[in-house]
């Protein structure tokens, strides 16, 4: 499992470049990460995924798919212009988003595209 002392608070990508971050997971406990953007959004795009791990779509045949509780949080970070935009990752219950059990701030820094 990332731990929050492996998110980085900065990022530098190019426009249209596209980063992912692997979010910490706290297997059945109903948290869900989401992003929030703090100024600047139209600097870079930032949403969460949810995919199962790498292997956990080679069960046995005719057994049940792996449960969603396998599931791994990314946030996918693309760069749209030039500039340094601030956004919030947020794990919080959805029923309870006033909340969070955490969250973490990020920088991102996004330059022009090299020829």
């Amino acid at each position: 499992m990332t731990g929050f002392a492996e998110l980085p608070h900065e990022l530098s990508l190019e426009v249209g470049a596209t980063e992912q971050l692997r979010l910490p997971t706290y297997s059945g406990s109903g948290n869900l990460w989401t992003v929030r953007n703090v100024d600047d959004a139209n600097v870079a795009e930032v949403r969460v995924e949810s995919r199962p791990p790498i292997g956990a779509d080679e069960h046995p045949p005719g057994g049940p798919p792996p449960g969603q509780s396998l599931a791994t949080e990314f946030a996918v970070v693309t760069g749209v212009s030039s500039g340094v935009a601030h956004w919030r990752l947020v794990l919080a219950r959805p029923w309870q988003p006033d909340n969070p059990t955490a969250s973490h701030e990020l920088t991102i820094q996004v330059s022009p595209a090299r020829p």
